[in-house]
C-alpha cells in the first residue's frame, strides 16, 4: 500500500469516526444507490424510474413500467464498507421497497448502518404524479446504537407541450429524526433536489440542481440489449454500462469520487 493510500484510508476513517461521535446523523444518507443513477452522475431526479426511486423521487413509480427486483454490492473505494442494496418495484401497485446497509466488514470501528424505506407514487393528473418514501434508520457503532424515522416527498411533471421533457422535485428528510442510546434527538437536515431529463427510444438526457452542486447525466443505448452512460457530478465524473437479456439486466458504474474510484455492480430481474 502507498503512503499516500495510506494516509487516505487513515483519513476517511478519522471523518467517519468524528462524524459519527460528535454530528449524531446518518453517515452515508447521501452516498446515492442505483448503478444507472451513478453512472449517469446521480442526475437522476427527473428519470427515476427504477429500483431505486424510493430513495431518488418516490414519485417516479408511477412510470415505472415492470415490476422489479435489483439486488447490489460495492467495497465502498476499497477500505472494507461494504454496501449492501436490494430494491423492489410492483408497478402495478406503484409501490417501491428499498433496503440497504452498509458494514465495517473489518471492525475497526463496530460500524454498521441500515435503512429501509417504503415509497408509493399517486397519479394526480395524466401528466402529473405525487410520491412519497417512509424511511426507517438504524446505526450501531462503537459506544452507541441509534434509530430514527424520516419522510420523502416527490413530484414529477411532464411537459404537455413538450411530451420527450420531464420535470422532478424531491424533498428529502422531511419531519426526520434519529434518537441515540444517549438520548440525544437529532433532526435531519432537509434536501431539495431539482431536476429535468429529456427522454427519447434512444437516449435519456438528466440535470440534477441542489445547493451544493449541478449534475449531468446521459444514457445512450447502443442497441436494444447493450447502453452506455456518462456523468459530471459536482466536479466528478462517472461512466456506465448496462446490458440485459430476456428480463435479466447487469449494470456497471465507475464513479471517480474525492477519496478513489467507486465501483458498483448490480443485478436486475423484471417481471
Amino acid at each position: 500500500m502507498s503512503l499516500s493510500r495510506g494516509k487516505e484510508i487513515i483519513t476517511f476513517y478519522l471523518v467517519l469516526f468524528v462524524g459519527i461521535m460528535i454530528f449524531p446523523c446518518l453517515a452515508f444518507e447521501n452516498i446515492g444507490v442505483g448503478v444507472r443513477a451513478i453512472g449517469m452522475g446521480e442526475a437522476f431526479t427527473a428519470i427515476s424510474d427504477d429500483t431505486s426511486a424510493p430513495y431518488w423521487n418516490p414519485a417516479g413509480l408511477a412510470f415505472a413500467n415492470k415490476s422489479r427486483i435489483t439486488a447490489a454490492q460495492s467495497d465502498l473505494f476499497d477500505l472494507g464498507l461494504m454496501h449492501n442494496f436490494i430494491g423492489i418495484t410492483v408497478s402495478p401497485l406503484k409501490v417501491g421497497i428499498h433496503y440497504e446497509d452498509f458494514t465495517d466488514i473489518k471492525d475497526e470501528l463496530g460500524f454498521k448502518e441500515a435503512t429501509i424505506k417504503l415509497a408509493k407514487s399517486f397519479q394526480a393528473k395524466p401528466h402529473i404524479s405525487i410520491g412519497l418514501t417512509a424511511n426507517k434508520f438504524r446505526q450501531s457503532f462503537e459506544g452507541g446504537s441509534g434509530d430514527g424515522y424520516g419522510l420523502d416527498v416527490g413530484f414529477m411533471v411532464n411537459s404537455s407541450k413538450l411530451s420527450k421533457i420531464r420535470y422532478g422535485v424531491s424533498l428529502k428528510n422531511v419531519f426526520s429524526q434519529i434518537k441515540y442510546n444517549t438520548g440525544t434527538i437529532e433532526p435531519l437536515a432537509p434536501e431539495l433536489l431539482l431536476g429535468a431529463c429529456y427522454i427519447s427510444p434512444r437516449q435519456i438526457i438528466g440535470v440534477d440542481i441542489n445547493k451544493d452542486k449541478v449534475s449531468l447525466g446521459i444514457e445512450q443505448k447502443l442497441s436494444e440489449q447493450v447502453c452506455v452512460r456518462f456523468g459530471y457530478n459536482g466536479g466528478q465524473y462517472s461512466l456506465g454500462l448496462g446490458a440485459s437479456i430476456y428480463q435479466w439486466q447487469l449494470d456497471f458504474a465507475l464513479a471517480k469520487e474525492d477519496l478513489g474510484m467507486k465501483n458498483i455492480l448490480s443485478l436486475t430481474k423484471a417481471f
